[in-house]
Order: C-alpha cells, then sequence, then structure tokens
C-alpha cells in the first residue's frame, strides 16, 4: 500500500453561483463521502476547505495577492489517501463532490518514503503520546497540590482570624507553655504572627504568590513545631498535618525557591549590587 495525495480544485466562482440548498446538499455530499473513505480505511488525512484568498510569493520575493489560479481554477483542499496503485488512487478521486461541479481532481503520489514511514516522524509521535500521558499521570498531583494548598491556606487563616477574634476555644496550656503564650499576648506580639497567617494563608486560597505565602508561613511553622516538640507535645498533630501540607505545596513550586540553594553566585551574576559590594564579596568568598 501506497500513500497518494488528492488535490481538488474548482472555478474561483463556483460557490459564489450556488443557492443556499445547493450548497447544504453539497457539502452534505461532501460528507457523506469523507465519512465513506475513511470507514473504509482509504482516506487518512483531510483538510478543511480553503479560501479563494490568499498570497502568492514568486521566485523573486515578490509577493502577489489572491490564490494561486491555473486558468480559473483554484486549489479548495486536499486528501491522504491509501492505494495499492496510483491508478486505483484515481479510482478513488471519481467519488469527489468536486467533480459534480466542473471541478477536477489532480492525483500525486509522495516522492520515495511518506512522512507516515518516516521512522523521526513515528518516534516523534511516539514521544508525543508519551507526553500526553505523562500530562494524565501528572493530573493526580495536580490534585494534590490543589487540595493541600488549599487546606494549608484554610489553618492559617482561620488560626489567624481565631487569634484575633476567639470564635473557637482555645486550648489552656500549663505551666511554661501557658507562660510563653501569656508572653506573646502581654506584649502583642501575637499580632505579627496571626497577621502573617492570616496573609500566608490568603496567599494560598488564592493561589497568587504560593512561594511568597510559604515563606511567610515557613518560619511560623518552625515556631509552632518548637513551641510544640519543647512545651506541648501532646498537641502537636495539627501542627504535623501543617508541615505536610506545606510541604507538598513546596515540591510543586521548588523551582521558585531553586537560587536559595546555590553556595556561590558570580559576581557578574549579582546584578543590581553595588561593585563595592561584589569586591567585598569576592574577597571574602576566596578568603572563605
Amino acid at each position: 500500500m501506497a500513500r497518494f495525495l488528492l488535490v481538488y480544485r474548482s472555478d474561483k466562482d463556483t460557490f459564489d453561483t450556488m443557492v443556499p440548498e445547493q450548497l447544504q446538499l453539497f457539502h452534505q455530499k461532501w460528507q457523506t463521502w469523507i465519512a465513506e473513505g475513511q470507514r473504509k480505511g482509504w482516506m487518512l488525512d483531510v483538510s478543511t476547505a480553503l479560501k479563494t484568498d490568499g498570497r502568492v510569493v514568486n521566485a523573486k520575493r515578490v509577493i502577489s495577492p489572491g490564490a494561486f489560479l491555473e486558468g480559473r481554477n483554484v486549489v479548495r483542499g486536499y486528501v491522504n489517501v491509501e492505494a495499492d496503485t496510483l491508478d486505483s488512487a484515481a479510482e478513488m478521486a471519481k467519488g469527489c463532490p468536486v467533480l459534480l461541479h466542473g471541478g477536477m481532481v489532480e492525483v500525486r503520489p509522495f516522492l520515495g518514503r511518506s512522512p507516515w514511514d518516516n521512522p523521526h516522524a513515528i518516534t516523534a509521535r511516539k514521544i508525543t503520546l508519551s507526553r500526553c500521558k505523562c500530562k494524565k499521570r501528572g493530573r493526580p498531583m495536580k490534585h494534590i497540590f490543589n487540595i493541600s494548598r488549599i487546606l494549608l491556606g484554610l489553618i492559617f487563616v482561620i488560626s489567624g482570624l481565631n487569634g484575633f477574634m476567639h470564635f473557637i476555644p482555645t486550648t489552656q496550656f500549663p505551666g511554661i507553655a501557658g507562660q510563653f503564650l501569656g508572653a506573646i499576648f502581654r506584649s502583642h506580639f501575637y499580632v505579627v504572627v496571626f497577621l502573617t497567617q492570616i496573609v500566608g494563608g490568603l496567599l494560598m486560597l488564592a493561589n497568587r504568590y504560593v512561594a511568597f505565602g510559604l515563606l511567610l508561613l515557613g518560619p511560623v511553622l518552625v515556631n509552632i513545631l518548637s513551641f510544640h516538640i519543647f512545651m506541648a507535645p501532646t498537641k502537636i498533630t495539627l501542627a504535623l498535618v501543617a508541615t505536610a501540607l506545606w510541604f507538598v505545596v513546596w515540591f510543586k513550586v521548588r523551582g521558585a525557591f531553586s537560587g536559595v540553594f546555590v553556595p556561590r553566585f558570580p559576581a557578574e551574576k549579582l546584578s543590581g549590587v553595588p561593585q563595592a559590594f561584589r569586591r567585598n564579596s569576592s574577597e571574602q568568598g576566596r578568603a572563605a
């Protein structure tokens, strides 16, 4: 089996002389012919109908308006078909509806191996299909990220608002843990803590500046974990859940933190940094 290109042409004014009923019947015949070819398996690829408008660029790079005309005929479209011989492909072309209105079909074989037989094209198609499968496999991770981001945002927004409005009863911690919390509230330091929680949580919920929101919530989580580890270990469950959610969200946007883990930047990459500071930094780096 070989591949052939059927190029169909017709007078440039063919459709302009048709009434709406004729156009509708013409389109129905096209759909029937295409459906039959695809059902039988010999029609491989069908182009969308081409407009008669266009541009022609000649060998002198001169651009002329309009489509290329051979007499009064203009290319209307094409189909790729599969047949045993050139004559067999020509027999298939006899059913093209363009012939009913004075048109013609040019049947051309491909030179050498067709694009479908090209191993590079096949490899490229396999890569495309593989990427599609990877995207499908990546969808669960996207859902996990969104769920974790929303839960993390809700935890900190509710916790932050509760710090000001006290609509959820809070646990009374005895001993040094209670003294620590009492010092935070009496010194009004809680304002900074709870505002940071609210802002970071809202960024999570809005899915905007997520990396910045993680930077705000990270130190808060460190303090919460330290408080429970050293002063109130029996109430650490929610802190561990929030930490796990934080790391899930961080894993999704970890690329935004890539520069944080670079041990040393070359001086030429320190854009916006005064030259004197660059020199001092370089000298300190060499000394180290």
